[in-house]
């Protein structure tokens, strides 16, 4: 069965998929055409794409968990997790995060229910509690879960739990102060980002059998607040406006690189090459920003940070992907989806605004979908 699925996730998955306020929509890669869009009433931030099936969420509305055929849009199932429930004007079941882990769905409630869904029915299969999410860890609203343990993070305090008996098999604490934002794990590490305000943030490796420390970083100037990038020896941080490289093994600070106001972007990576997408020009300051719509994108060569290339465009770019040579981005409060070539930053290709038209055909609720997944 295994087989079946990864054959037919070569065939039906490729395409370009965007989430974007209530539509998810789908775009042919090679000609750029859209294949299908789905409106979904308040939609959350991400989206999944497993196999050859989309998985979706409903935020800040009734609890629902969403699967379509990624080659035709068509809905397979719809489930509802948890009633519409609210405290002090708080809907403690809002859904804040989702994760696919082979055959099981993950979401995450703001009251801090994790629920684990049946991937090709829906079905909730079971769910445990964790601590409820507050505005001061939102940065930890990620879902890590390998081998059916979750590993999440309350202040400074990182737990690993049994997701079906709610078991805590193990539990550290980093320095009071510094409150965890990033859970990931990369090469049988588990790294933290930790955030010690208003001096700046520290890395950590942790094992995830016992959550005993390999390492702590030197203090990075910059916040952390979304997760490091990964590749092989180095680990790259995205600050408010530098990017940092560590050394994988020991966590010593390679380079860094001061690039301009990164607004906490996620930066990607494909060869020899980190991608950044800045709001305002290379280097600028966060101070010197004007209203008007503008943004760089910048290649770093991730040894030793040099800057390899960098392009001025003429509007703020807030979601992008590198694959295969190509970099796919999207411009903020626009449905415009453009293409540059990696390796030098010329444009490619530019896809009309069909999602503005197309959202004026949905009397619903806006949403706040801001994913973009490009599978070849």
């Amino acid at each position: 069965m295994e087989k079946l699925l990864a054959k037919r996730a070569r065939t039906s998955s490729s395409g370009i998929y965007l989430a974007w306020r209530s539509l998810i929509y789908k775009i042919n890669m090679y000609d750029q055409t859209l294949l299908w869009q789905q409106p979904i009433e308040g939609l959350g931030p991400t989206i999944c794409v497993e196999g050859d099936i989309v998985y979706a969420y409903s935020a800040q509305v009734e609890s629902f968990v969403y699967a379509f055929q990624s080659s035709s849009g068509v809905p397979l199932w719809t489930t509802v997790v948890a009633a519409y429930e609210v405290d002090n004007g708080i809907q403690l079941n809002e859904l804040l995060a989702l994760t696919v882990v082979e055959d099981t769905v993950y979401v995450l409630a703001r009251c801090g229910s994790i629920y684990a869904l049946s991937a090709s029915t829906g079905e909730i299969l079971s769910y445990c509690e964790t601590e409820q999410v507050d505005e001061m860890n939102l940065g930890t609203l990620g879902l890590l879960i390998v081998d059916t343990i979750l590993y999440s993070a309350h202040f400074h305090i990182l737990n690993a739990i049994d997701s079906k008996s709610s078991q805590v098999r193990w539990q550290t604490a980093l320095p009071k102060g510094q409150n965890v934002l990033t859970l990931s794990m990369s090469g049988g590490r588990i790294y933290a980002s930790a955030d010690k305000d208003p001096e700046g943030s520290y890395i950590y490796a942790i094992a995830p059998e016992n959550g005993t420390w390999y390492w702590a970083s030197p203090l990075l100037a910059d916040p952390i607040f979304v997760q490091p990038l990964y590749r092989g020896e180095y680990i790259f941080c995205t600050g408010a406006t530098t990017i940092y490289a560590l050394a994988a093994r020991d966590g010593h600070e390679i380079w860094e690189h001061h690039v301009g106001v990164t607004n906490y972007h996620p930066s990607c990576s494909e060869g020899e090459h980190l991608y950044i997408c800045l709001r305002g020009s290379y280097q600028r300051a966060a101070e010197s920003l004007c209203q008007e719509e503008e943004g760089t994108l910048l290649a770093l060569n991730f040894v030793d940070g040099a800057l390899h290339w960098s392009r001025a465009i003429d509007f703020y770019p807030t979601m992008f992907h590198v694959k295969r040579g190509i970099l796919y981005v999207r411009a903020e409060n626009r449905g415009d989806l453009y293409a540059f070539d990696a390796d030098n930053g010329a444009s490619l290709w530019h896809v009309d605004p069909v999602i503005n038209e197309a959202s004026e055909n949905f009397m619903i609720k806006p949403g706040f979908g801001s994913e973009l997944i490009v599978i070849p």
